[in-house]
């Protein structure tokens, strides 16, 4: 690459079936037709390349298909013939990209289910409680009581919450 005009000089087979523009077509095309960043933003990076300031980047780049790809960007200036310009050494890491994300997202969702498992346990044990006190009450309790019926709501409750709990366990 030109790093003062963002011209593309030249690239090698590879680029060319990854890009999927022959070479005439790249040596008419500039970065920005490829690299996804604004111009402005695009001449900066050129710049970092081109004084070393930084060498590697992360950008995505547009190809002949119009798909948009993450890539890995390895820069730095050489002297040619041509004068100075950026080799860039260029890999793809859409897939690699897409692969992290799902476990990111499979790991928040392990996390997730780890807090629900420990929340649904000692949700349990709370229950067992209530569970078992009641029991020992609906069978302490004379049959007409008034109270009764507040004791069998409330072992109904309880059991009804044990049954979601154990949903919750399953989900974890």
């Amino acid at each position: 690459i030109d790093p003062a005009t963002g011209a593309i000089v030249d690239a090698n087979e590879p680029a060319l079936e990854f890009y999927g523009w022959s070479l005439a077509q790249l040596r008419t095309m500039h970065i920005t037709d490829i690299n996804q960043l604004s111009q402005a933003e695009v001449q900066e990076e050129m710049r970092n390349a081109r004084t070393g300031k930084r060498r590697y980047f992360r950008f995505r780049h547009r190809t002949a298909r119009g798909d948009v790809r993450h890539v890995e960007v390895h820069s730095g200036p050489i002297d040619t013939e041509q004068g100075q310009l950026l080799l860039s050494i260029i890999h793809d890491v859409t897939e690699r990209d897409a692969l992290e994300a799902q476990l990111r997202a499979s790991q928040q969702l392990e996390a997730v289910g780890r807090l629900a498992g420990g929340v649904a346990h000692e949700f349990n044990n709370l229950l067992t409680v209530l569970l078992n006190g009641s029991a020992i009450a609906l069978r302490k309790i004379e049959p007409d009581s008034p109270v009764r019926r507040y004791l069998e709501d409330m072992s109904f409750a309880a059991r009804r919450a044990a049954d979601l709990t154990r949903d919750l366990l399953a989900f974890s």
